[in-house]
């Protein structure tokens, strides 16, 4: 993999080209990326750095490249602007990140004109974006907003700009794309050993306000009721062949914390 320069590169090289592509601005797309790389630089993270952000756009990448490409974006600028704002806010003690993270991609919204609210023009972009960084708060393969993805029947942000009625408006085609950035942003779980021990490492610092022994416990229990479950991680084509991969190493951090 790339160095951490080169891949905080590639997080940079990405917002400027899609900020030109939505007709952003340029003192806007700037002042955003500040504000971006000043959270996701924020002391409390260690995994839910720019270094996610990286890897994940990466993964966003890799899916549709190549000879034989697993997935074809339906609407791609949706899904690197939602990658730049699902985790812009993070507080390892609170429950609200997602919807905290999803007000902040609408403040950035407005302010670059392509509002989400129920109010004015929705550009497509922004409207699927906000409802992918919701989903993430889930991780359901289903449709966002339907019975079976574990969310409430209305979506909605803190700011109260996505509802299940923007929700109804994406197309399946639009729905998919959010399932495939859902397992990218999962991907994590089937990186190589190395990779995946230094997530797990993280994962524990950014929970380090836990005595260890409780954190030990409760990660442990999660990790063994994800396995017991026997449901896959990764729903999609693009990142099926990863299950066993991800159960593998789930397995082998759950015995690391019995040990």
């Amino acid at each position: 993999m790339a160095s951490g320069t080169a891949l905080r590169s590639l997080a940079a090289t990405e917002w400027a080209s899609l900020t030109s592509r939505l007709s952003v601005a340029s003192p806007t797309a700037e002042k955003w990326w500040g504000k971006i790389e000043a959270a996701y630089g924020e002391t409390q993270r260690a995994y839910h750095t720019l270094e996610h952000i990286d890897e994940l756009l990466v993964h966003i990448g890799r899916v549709s490249s190549g000879a034989t490409p697993t997935h074809q974006w339906h609407n791609l600028d949706a899904i690197l602007l939602a990658t730049f704002f699902h985790d812009v806010v993070y507080d390892p003690r609170a429950g609200d990140n997602e919807e905290q993270s999803c007000a902040v991609l609408e403040a950035y919204a407005r302010e670059a004109d392509m509002p989400v609210g129920a109010e004015g023009r929705r550009p497509r972009a922004a409207l699927v974006a906000a409802v992918a960084v919701l989903c993430t708060k889930s991780h359901s393969a289903e449709a966002p907003g339907s019975r079976g993805a574990g969310l409430p029947v209305e979506v909605v942000s803190s700011a109260g700009g996505v509802s299940s009625a923007l929700v109804a408006e994406l197309s399946e085609g639009e729905l998919q794309d959010i399932r495939v950035f859902l397992d990218a942003d999962m991907a994590i779980l089937a990186a190589g050993r190395e990779r995946y021990a230094r997530y797990a490492r993280q994962v524990a610092a950014e929970f380090s306000h836990l005595e260890v022994p409780a954190y030990r416990a409760g990660r442990g229990a999660f990790l063994d009721a994800l396995v017991a479950s026997g449901r896959p991680v990764f729903h999609t084509p693009a990142f099926a062949a990863e299950n066993s991969k991800a159960m593998e190493n789930m397995r082998w951090e759950a015995e690391l914390l019995r040990a």
